[in-house]
């Protein structure tokens, strides 16, 4: 039978899948071909840019961000760039991540209590998520295995039980919380309508190929799914986009998909497409407040 130790393990491998293509791709879409210089090796100190090399193929690259280099960057890089796509629940998780990871890597062969494992893997739960349902999943097994012993779901819970803040110091059992519904997989798709993160889609995906696109056209297509699956479709005349921008903070920005405006205007999500999406029974809106201004 696996230790607690041995599941944490596997957790933070887990999140490493997840989280080093993603930071990645971030920095790429801010710092461009010098993602690796100017995104990483510039903010970390000596002793983290131990072992990695100056320059290399991306593939490579992306392959040395270990999930303690990760997490150090989403940190590092918050303001400027991951705040505009979490909360302030995500960096608190982020930062309890790196404190777990420093005992992880430091607790030799004492094996960990059920309640500092399931902690430690539940806060994985709370970041992943956001990223990666199929990893989310993952990673819930192995803290329902912590906690109960099987990575089967207790019958005995209260699927409506809301999610308690990362900062209350209370948390609800993994095992009452609801099942994250499949989604269609991007870095940026939020797992689940959380309250915190309007989940965007961009198409076409990669993130690069859409900005080429959007560099080229200057005009994409942002349509907003309402309660009740409704959509409305309004135009982004995106002038003012450059290489540089972050196509994700962009739009998070907007004050119609800031943080408590979106929820006002109902909006469960947006899809933003280069070519313009078939009509609905919605007729097509006009551009969005300042869109042929743009915000990059």
């Amino acid at each position: 039978m696996a230790t607690n130790h041995q599941h944490v393990t596997e957790g933070f491998r887990i999140l490493t899948t997840v989280l080093a293509p993603y930071v990645a791709t971030e920095l790429r879409g801010q710092f461009s071909g010098q993602w690796w210089t100017q995104g990483v090796l510039s903010v970390l100190y000596e002793s983290q840019r131990r072992d990695l090399p100056a320059s290399g193929e991306d593939e490579e690259l992306t392959a040395k961000l270990d999930v303690a280099r990760c997490l150090l960057l989403m940190d590092l890089r918050w303001n400027d760039l991951f705040r505009l796509q979490f909360s302030r629940d995500h960096r608190t998780w982020i930062k309890e991540l790196i404190s777990t990871r420093n005992k992880w890597a430091h607790s030799g062969p004492v094996d960990w209590t059920d309640e500092d494992a399931w902690r430690a893997l539940d806060t994985m739960i709370r970041l992943v998520g956001q990223l990666d349902p199929q990893a989310t999943q993952r990673i819930r097994a192995l803290a329902r295995t912590v906690r109960l012993g099987t990575v089967a779901r207790s019958t005995l819970v209260n699927e409506a039980r809301p999610l308690q803040s990362a900062d209350d110091g209370r948390r609800t059992p993994i095992d009452e919380q609801a099942p994250h519904p499949p989604q269609r997989r991007g870095p940026w798709h939020s797992a689940r309508g959380s309250g915190h993160v309007l989940p965007i889609t961009l198409t076409p995906w990669p993130p690069a190929a859409f900005k080429k696109a959007l560099l080229r056209t200057k005009r994409a297509w942002i349509t907003e799914v309402h309660q009740g699956d409704r959509k409305e479709t309004r135009v982004w005349n995106a002038h003012r986009i450059t290489e540089t921008s972050n196509i994700i903070g962009n739009l998070r920005s907007r004050p119609r998909y800031r943080a408590g405006e979106w929820q006002r205007h109902g909006i469960r999500a947006l899809e933003v497409t280069i070519e313009r999406p078939q009509r609905t029974s919605d007729a097509s809106r006009p551009d969005l407040p300042n869109a042929t201004t743009g915000i990059s």
